[in-house]
């Protein structure tokens, strides 16, 4: 019976591994302003392609190409706070084809560099990075 249910674990206890792998992995990898879901990057800030904006207001951040054809965007339900705290929010950004939403995710601050903040929704396997715009 033991064994019955070491063997049902085992693909969780792989699943957080393969997490807290990704989570290391976009924290020491990652450059400035980027989305990456799954360890795949999605998008990359380009500052001479791209704009980014900050409303402190309603918590938002954006992220995108000129065009914004091309973008990420974050609300939270509250302002971001030190590295290790937690935030609920909503991201959305762009494919080739239509708009992605990940709505409701709590987020972790893992990371903090000045302006920037990289958070991370262990849920979703999914990592961001944004600026704090003084």
């Amino acid at each position: 019976m033991k064994a019955y249910i070491y063997l049902a674990m085992l693909p969780l206890a792989v699943s957080c591994i393969g997490a807290n792998k990704m989570q290391e992995e976009f924290v020491e990898t990652s450059p400035e302003e980027c989305l990456v879901i799954d360890g795949k990057t999605i998008f990359t800030f380009e500052p001479d392609k791209c704009q980014e904006s900050y409303s402190p207001e309603r918590n938002e951040f954006r992220i995108g190409d000129d065009s914004m054809s091309n973008y990420y965007a974050f609300k939270a339900e509250s302002a971001l706070g030190a590295t290790g705290s937690t935030v609920m929010g909503d991201l959305s950004w762009t494919t080739d084809v239509d708009v992605r939403y990940k709505l409701g995710m709590e987020y972790k601050i893992v990371k903090s560099k000045g302006e920037l903040r990289w958070l991370w929704c262990r849920r979703t396997r999914t990592g961001l990075v944004v600026r704090v715009i003084e």
